[in-house]
């Protein structure tokens, strides 16, 4: 899978939360953060190091996330 194509997946799965958040009557929001690393097999990284590298990238998802938890109209 080419970097191109998980960055549409990650795409697809941020708008599928944003269409549920646009008809659903809950008085939050349900947002998405992921944390993906690209790698190739060749580079001999052990899987400690991979999770590593791709939870950092998780935490700077959820350090750049905008939006609300809590919609504004909950009438």
């Amino acid at each position: 899978i080419g970097q191109s194509q998980l960055e549409s997946i990650c795409q697809r799965i941020k708008d599928c939360s944003a269409e549920f958040n646009g008809f659903s009557d809950k008085p939050y929001n349900i947002n998405v953060s992921m944390g993906v690393y690209f790698f190739d097999t060749f580079d001999q990284e052990t899987i400690d190091q991979l999770m590593s590298k791709a939870d950092r990238e998780l935490y700077k998802s959820k350090k750049n996330k905008t939006g609300f938890v809590l919609k504004d109209n909950l009438s």
